[in-house]
């Protein structure tokens, strides 16, 4: 269910369900599949300038950052102009019309849970050979960030953040309720799911007409988090082959169950109701909520709009005892449409360089995929800023768990979408949720790999 916008600023995030929709459309594009191959050197007049283009989503900081590379690139490169688009809203329908009107930007944004279905559609142009013919040094870059990228054995855009999953909280309401906080170090000691609810029940507050004032928790619905519980309780989405939903087994169910019970049961966390006039990032900003959850991602838009102390913690753990968190992430990808494709290379290499991930790390915007970064002062140095913990995000890299490869990931994850929706809004219990899942994914699995 959409919130509506309170007057609070609040991130520009892309519409999940738009996202959805626009992704699966790339199967209708019938755009010729297989392993794209670098164009021959463009040729141009020399008193005519090179424009190349770059196109993302994201919030007012990244535009800037991103609006000083198009800035950099174009001093650095003379006889080239390069351009960023930024598109705030509705950026898979943009991209999936662009790229059917045969003018895509250079260079885009990839995101790693459907970046296979594009690379099978031969859309992005493959990289593995302009790597090795340039000996362009990847050794610095996280390889499972790599691998989130690599379809059959080719790498098809250069990673520009691996994101974690994880609680934010409010330093302040903690401590003004007496209460610990949760554990930042991956080496524990944990949260149990039910230290979690309780904690979330003693931060849950209420006026003397029994109307919640502050809620303990706000969950986060989109795949990567709720996947993560249910990789904590022992639970997965398929089986290793790819062939069978697991949802249905009772590891699953019950991490879905405990989400929803959240919400509905113990009434510690707001329904889709009491999201109507706030979302729970706004409700989190303005003291309303105690804990959120989020990623490093979102670091600069806490600290612009928290106006108390907060810090970040590792998500509860479930019946394996130990923390597991599914990854995102976003990569630059070149579009194997593109007139200029090797400068578009040129733009890719330096968009994701250890220097423009160095100027994002510092500002807040995002988890760097090279190690020479994420373990710099460019992240950890937070000059007396929170997080206190900023170093739990790149420690997290190391209990990721990525992304299946699947061509018709769109497909799969609509029906996901729309059958976890009962979930969340409290109409069907998990047990049901999850038998609906199955019936739906398992067809699909038999072409999606």
């Amino acid at each position: 269910m959409t919130s509506r916008r309170s007057r609070m600023p609040a991130p520009s995030l892309v519409s999940r369900r738009r996202f959805l929709e626009s992704a699966a459309a790339l199967v209708g594009l019938g755009l010729v599949g297989g392993c794209s191959q670098p164009a021959p050197p463009e040729t141009r007049r020399s008193s005519e300038p090179v424009k190349v283009t770059f196109m993302s989503w994201g919030i007012p900081t990244a535009v800037e950052i991103r609006q000083g590379f198009a800035r950099t690139f174009t001093e650095r490169n003379p006889g080239v102009i390069a351009e960023f688009v930024h598109v705030p809203t509705n950026y898979w329908d943009k991209l999936q019309t662009m790229l059917a009107g045969g003018v895509p930007p250079d260079v885009f944004f990839m995101n790693s849970y459907f970046f296979t279905s594009y690379a099978a559609k031969g859309v992005l142009l493959a990289l593995t050979p302009l790597v090795k013919r340039d000996n362009f040094d990847l050794s610095d870059f996280h390889p499972l960030a790599l691998r989130n990228y690599t379809y059959r054995d080719v790498l098809y855009a250069l990673p520009r953040d691996l994101d974690s999953r994880h609680i934010i909280y409010n330093v302040e309401l903690f401590a003004r309720s007496g209460l610990e906080p949760p554990s930042s170090d991956i080496k524990g000691p944990y949260w149990p799911f039910d230290r979690f609810l309780q904690t979330a029940q003693n931060l849950t507050l209420t006026d003397n007409q029994k109307r919640i004032v502050q809620y303990g928790v706000d969950i986060q619905t989109d795949f990567p988090y709720w996947i993560s519980f249910v990789y904590t309780n022992g639970g997965d989405l398929f089986d290793e082959s790819l062939t069978r939903v697991r949802l249905t087994e009772e590891p699953a169910v019950a991490a879905l169950q405990y989400l929803q019970d959240l919400r509905f049961k113990h009434r510690v966390a707001p329904t889709p109701e009491a999201l109507q006039e706030q979302s729970g990032l706004q409700m989190f900003y303005s003291g309303k909520v105690a804990m959120t959850m989020g990623g490093a991602w979102q670091v600069g838009d806490f600290r612009k709009f928290c106006k108390f102390e907060w810090d970040v913690a590792l998500l509860p753990v479930g019946a394996t005892g130990r923390p597991i968190t599914g990854s995102g992430g976003v990569a630059w990808a070149v579009a194997a449409q593109s007139k200029h494709q090797e400068i578009a290379w040129r733009l890719c290499q330096f968009l994701t360089s250890k220097e423009a991930q160095e100027t994002e790390s510092r500002l807040g915007n995002t988890t760097p995929t090279r190690r020479s970064v994420a373990r710099s002062p460019a992240f950890l140095d937070t000059q007396g800023k929170p997080p206190k913990h900023m170093a739990t995000f790149i420690d997290a890299q190391d209990i990721l768990r990525v992304p299946p490869q699947l061509v018709n990931w769109p497909e799969i994850n609509q029906a996901l979408v729309r059958e976890l929706d009962y979930l969340w809004t409290g109409r069907r219990p998990a047990r049901e949720v999850a038998q609906a899942i199955k019936q739906a994914i398992e067809p699909l699995l038999a072409t999606g790999r």
